[in-house]
């Protein structure tokens, strides 16, 4: 069977279910691809000055302005407004830029940027200016896309339109890391069809520990409500999400997607992808686990301790906390350890950003905090 690692979705062996004028033949495998949403590509500058160095040199600068102005929509949502930042906050949060297409004359520089910025930098400026953003999670969404346009649910199918428009997605302009699993005999014989649209919770918890996913996201695929599926009618998507290490569901969400005239089927699918991941953006800016500035707390922790390596790997892990900008050891025994931990948001908020890195805060019998390792 075909395998995808990017932002993909799968359908199930069985008879497709699209008309077969609307069947698109299978893609072709991507390499393993990363979604980095601190990085900002494509970025098409253009500048005029008395020489090429000349123009180069503001070209460069005033495209990494505008990919610092992009990134920050993207971590905070297309109309929030970005802090005004002075260049030298702005040489530190860019960790390096790439340059193609470069095209110069006598008084002119064209190219196409690619501005890589430092997570922890510009997490520590948009704190500071009180902004309100979101960051993405630690370990990627594992998405099971189901065709359920025909008269039963698709999954695990080696090539329906629907995978195919999950599988070509740019997620490039996406908070949310998402791969695709391979669709072997594993997969197949750990989560079935029915399963995966019911929710069922034990299946999808092993497939995405397979994977190491933090979720799974269903990704069901329909024709407008009361209609027989006709793309010229356009489609909704139900989105339903399993996070593996919480009991706590969150309620479907559904995305509508109007067809445009003169649409065809692969167009109409795209845009029903691109719209279910920015709809995943939303959710995840507006959860408890999104980060605001301006609001600062401290609290006193204990962490059981088995062995050394236990406290070795929570330290490792609570590094990785964006909300967490100070953490101090204040004893450490055999048995457990005593720290002060200084983080951005509420109490609430922090223990969301935890659970992203595994860690569990909560209080303990004493009433006091505890914090602990999640898987």
């Amino acid at each position: 069977m075909r395998g995808i690692v990017l932002a993909a979705g799968i359908l199930a062996a069985g008879p497709a279910v699209l008309p077969a004028q609307a069947q698109m033949p299978a893609a072709a495998t991507p390499s393993p691809v990363a979604s980095d949403p601190y990085t900002i590509r494509d970025l098409k500058v253009d500048a005029t000055a008395a020489n090429p160095l000349a123009a180069r040199d503001l070209a460069i600068a005033d495209g990494q302005r505008k990919a610092f102005q992009e990134l920050f929509r993207r971590l905070a949502g297309p109309n929030a407004t970005p802090p005004k930042v002075g260049n030298t906050e702005l040489e530190r949060m860019i960790q390096g830029f790439e340059i193609d297409d470069e095209r110069t004359s006598a008084v002119r520089y064209l190219a196409t940027l690619t501005v890589t910025f430092r997570p922890a930098a510009v997490r520590q400026i948009l704190l500071a200016a009180g902004a309100a953003f979101a960051d993405a999670p630690s370990r990627p969404v594992l998405v099971l896309a189901v065709d359920a346009t025909g008269n039963a649910p698709v999954l695990w199918e080696d090539s329906t339109a629907w995978a195919n428009a999950w599988a070509v997605a740019p997620v490039g302009g996406h908070l949310m890391p998402i791969i695709l699993p391979a669709g072997e005999i594993q997969d197949v014989s750990t989560v079935s069809t029915r399963e995966a649209v019911e929710g069922t919770a034990a299946p999808l918890a092993a497939l995405a520990r397979h994977y190491n996913a933090g979720e799974v996201l269903v990704a069901q695929l329909l024709g407008t409500s009361g209609v027989r599926f006709n793309p010229a009618n356009g489609v909704q998507v139900i989105l339903s999400r399993h996070p593996v290490d919480s009991a706590a569901l969150a309620p479907p969400e559904t995305v509508s997607v109007p067809a445009k005239a003169g649409e065809n089927l692969e167009t109409l699918l795209g845009r029903a992808v691109a719209a279910s991941l920015d709809k995943l953006d939303e959710t995840l800016r507006q959860g408890p686990q999104a980060l605001r500035g301006g609001v600062e707390n401290r609290i006193t922790a204990t962490v059981p301790l088995r062995r050394l390596e236990d406290w070795l790997e929570i330290r490792r892990r609570l590094g990785l906390v964006s909300a967490l900008p100070r953490a101090d050891l204040l004893s450490l025994s055999r048995t457990e350890a005593e720290i002060a931990l200084q983080f951005h948001g509420e109490p609430s908020a922090f223990q969301a950003a935890l659970a992203q890195r595994q860690l569990l805060l909560s209080t303990g019998a004493s009433g006091n905090w505890e914090l602990r390792t999640g898987q």
